[in-house]
């Protein structure tokens, strides 16, 4: 058998990675088994045939993948499509609930402008109102007091009380000393006879 390549050597010829050409080997074992050896360091070496072997299977993977890719682009274009499609949709949704946000902002801003206007124009009327009262108040204080005299209130005349003085007598019953039946026709008969004459 002829002196074979170093699977290092191996990989330089053919440029590819030590590992792939250990995997390579690997899998096409029962291939390659007559064109493995060991030579005198210990180290595994494959002889020409071998290496024209794993070229061959090089080629083929590299033209596999080749296809692979090209099916693979294809399917990555209809993909990316596919998410720039739903990117752009997902964009024109988020746009549209941004202007309705500041549609509604707009419109709160312009609420609170009439509030503050209506209380400006409110605390503008309150602080005249207090100007007014307070303006009224000042002539009122400065204001000199009316010649014209309050009226006067009639004076009640006291009676002084004489202790001294005598009571009056009081006047003469006119039936006095007269009977109960008597008094009784008197009554009924001529009540004017029993006034009390103070001259009499």
């Amino acid at each position: 058998m002829q002196d074979g390549l170093t699977f290092r050597q191996v990989a330089k010829e053919l440029g590819i990675s030590r590992p792939t050409v250990y995997a390579l080997v690997k899998h096409h074992e029962h291939e390659l088994s007559g064109y493995i050896q060991e030579n005198e360091k210990g180290h595994k070496t494959l002889a020409k045939d071998g290496v024209e072997i794993l070229r061959r299977y090089v080629r083929e993977s590299k033209a596999d993948c080749k296809t692979d890719s090209k099916i693979d682009t294809e399917q990555t274009v209809d993909l990316h499509d596919n998410v720039v499609e739903i990117l752009r949709h997902e964009l024109d949704e988020k746009g549209r609930t941004i202007a309705a946000l500041l549609e509604e902002r707009a419109r709160e801003r312009e609420r609170h402008d009439c509030l503050i206007m209506k209380l400006s124009g409110t605390i503008e009327t309150s602080n005249a109102k207090i100007a007014l009262l307070e303006h009224t108040l000042a002539e009122k204080e400065t204001a000199p007091a009316l010649s014209t005299p309050a009226p006067e209130r009639p004076t009640a005349t006291v009676v002084p009380f004489d202790r001294y003085k005598k009571p009056e007598p009081k006047a003469k019953d006119p039936l006095e000393g007269c009977g109960l039946f008597i008094r009784a026709a008197i009554n009924l008969f001529a009540p004017y006879l029993m006034r009390k004459d103070k001259a009499a």
